[in-house]
Formats: structure tokens, C-alpha cells, sequence
């Protein structure tokens, strides 16, 4: 089984594209930082003021899940691993990210598996502190 390294999220959350835009739209477009917002210390660009009122009201419906961790290895290996924008999929409204196209596949076939399980999210930063 392949083993993952726990790193810190990327600050600038989905690579810079709209949460907003995808989950309305299924359309990867790129935020800008004028129309920025932090969501559970991610900060997410937006594409227009609009999208950003949008997001301000609800974002954890358009935010992706478990901070944009992979369900499948915190499932399995309790490890928050961030996913990939290249390897996401949507269940249930909710926007998941995967590390590959083989964690997806695994997710696909019992997504209420690994969905439904509640796990607390801490990342450890180099000088010993700690997010929650």
C-alpha cells in the first residue's frame, strides 16, 4: 500500500479556482484575489463579487470536504493527506479531492463509507504548533 506524507494544505485553497464556479457550474474558473475569502484557514479566490457574496453566506457548501483532504487514505490510514484538483469528485453536493485517480475509484465504490466517517483534522506545523 502506498504510504503518504502529511503536509500543511496549500493556503490558497482548490489552486486558486472558484469553489462557487465549480460546484454551481462544474467550471474550473480562476479566482482572483480581490474576491478572496478564508473558509477553516483556506483562503479561496473567487471569480467575480458576486461569487464572493455567494461564498461569504454558505461556504462550507461550496468549500470541498475535510479541508480538501483525501476521504479515502483518512479513512483508511487516519492521515489527512491534501487531495489533487486534478483527482476530484462530487457525492452527495459535496466536493471531495483525491491524492490519485486510484483513491477516487475506491471512493466511487463505497462513498458512504468514506463520507459519513467523522474524523478531527490537526495539522502540525515545524515549530510544534498546532492547527485545529
Amino acid at each position: 500500500e502506498k504510504t503518504y506524507v502529511a503536509t500543511m494544505p496549500s493556503k490558497i485553497g482548490l489552486d486558486g479556482y472558484s469553489p462557487v464556479s465549480l460546484t454551481r457550474d462544474r467550471k474550473w474558473n480562476k479566482g482572483q484575489e480581490e474576491f478572496s475569502w478564508p473558509y477553516q484557514g483556506i483562503t479561496y479566490l473567487l471569480a467575480s463579487k458576486t461569487e464572493l457574496e455567494i461564498f461569504k453566506n454558505d461556504p462550507g457548501r461550496y468549500a470541498p470536504q475535510l479541508l480538501g483532504c483525501d476521504p479515502v487514505i483518512l479513512n483508511k490510514q487516519d492521515r489527512a493527506i491534501p487531495g489533487n484538483t486534478k483527482y476530484g469528485a462530487y457525492y452527495d453536493q459535496n466536493l471531495y479531492l483525491f491524492v490519485d485517480i486510484k483513491s477516487r475509484e475506491e471512493f466511487k465504490k463505497n462513498p458512504d463509507r468514506f463520507s459519513r466517517t467523522m474524523h478531527v483534522l490537526k495539522f502540525q506545523l515545524d515549530d510544534g504548533a498546532v492547527l485545529r
